[in-house]
């Protein structure tokens, strides 16, 4: 009982590490402690008695906590299947320090590469070429797209997939493929958020713009400067995202045929439009029967009553004017 508090009030003191690694032989021997002590710090295991670190109930608990703690394990225990699969669960680097024959365990393999996917690295040749164990790693980890054959790196359908679950892989992609117009495209259909990972080559493409826009229109950002003064380019994506219309190129607004294409998304972008085009009766007629929002934003109306009021004040003001100036008529009895 001595013993056990004193060695409670190094762990308070010292934390449940350093308190074990001087602890009396007898109680790195005591079961119940051990699994006490490894339940709280897995690696402590390396100052458990040579008798407990071959106990696979005191080993499971170990890896349980830190799957590290493998390393002071019993040599016999880094090839039990069972304690492996627990300590790649916690860390999957564990892989590089299992019993060979277990690095080409699937089973292990992949519980491994899910925690960590760069984990890929220690597992068998044979299972670095496994499609789905490589798809796990690589959707875990981008960066494991390095670790897997050339076959699968080469291989469009894999890249598909894994990039439709993780876009961060088209940063590790092979330089050839991540300029491979049909690729980007197949990728870009099914993903617009590719497009800003692309080059920018690929994004003065107008097909593949196109193709982005069509899912989303904020992709439109990404364009090259150039695509946005292009109508049906801009149109499309503002059906899909109303903000795409202010990356409009400024020529735009001037363009009748867009302006009654873009006042059928939203009318405030009438605003947009150039004098001339806002004081022209057919044109607003034309965008308010594409939108009758339109009428808060033109002054179409208004610059035509005004310009009535001024020629009546001119007629008024003239009629004034030839009265003054007439000469006084004789009237007759």
């Amino acid at each position: 009982m001595a013993a056990t508090e004193d060695f409670d009030a190094a762990v308070a003191r010292d934390g449940v590490y350093s308190a074990f690694k001087v602890a009396s032989p007898e109680l790195r021997a005591d079961k119940p402690m051990v699994l006490s002590v490894v339940d709280r710090c897995g690696v402590a295991l390396k100052y458990a008695s040579d008798e407990l670190r071959a106990d696979p109930e005191v080993v499971v608990a170990a890896v349980r906590q830190d799957g590290w703690a493998l390393e002071f394990a019993s040599p016999e225990m880094l090839g039990d299947p069972a304690i492996a699969l627990e300590a790649v669960k916690q860390d999957g680097w564990v892989l590089e320090i299992v019993a060979e024959p277990l690095q080409a365990d699937p089973d292990i393999v992949r519980e491994a590469v899910k925690q960590n996917g760069k984990a890929l690295q220690y597992a068998s040749a044979g299972l670095r070429s496994d499609r789905s164990l490589a798809f796990e790693a690589v959707r875990r980890q981008p960066e494991a797209l390095n670790l897997v054959p050339p076959e699968l790196k080469d291989d469009r359908s894999f890249l598909i997939e894994v990039l439709e679950q993780n876009l961060e892989v088209f940063k590790f992609l092979p330089e050839g493929i991540r300029s491979d117009k049909k690729l980007v495209l197949e990728a870009v259909h099914r993903d617009p958020r590719i497009l800003p990972l692309t080059t920018f080559k690929l994004r003065r493409d107008y097909e593949i713009i196109m193709a982005a826009v069509s899912k989303d229109g904020s992709a439109l950002r990404f364009a090259a400067e150039e695509l946005l003064g292009d109508a049906d380019l801009v149109l499309t994506a503002a059906r899909n995202d109303v903000t795409a219309l202010a990356l409009a190129a400024p020529s735009l607004f001037s363009n009748r045929e867009f302006m009654l294409g873009a006042v059928k998304i939203d009318a405030r972008i009438l605003l947009k439009a150039p004098s001339e085009l806002r004081i022209d009766r057919d044109f607003v007629h034309e965008c308010v029967k594409a939108n009758i929002m339109c009428t808060q934003f033109s002054f179409a109306e208004a610059h035509f009553l005004n310009r009535a009021l001024d020629e009546l004040a001119a007629a008024k003001n003239d009629a004034r004017r030839r009265c003054q100036t007439a000469p006084a008529r004789t009237h007759r009895r």
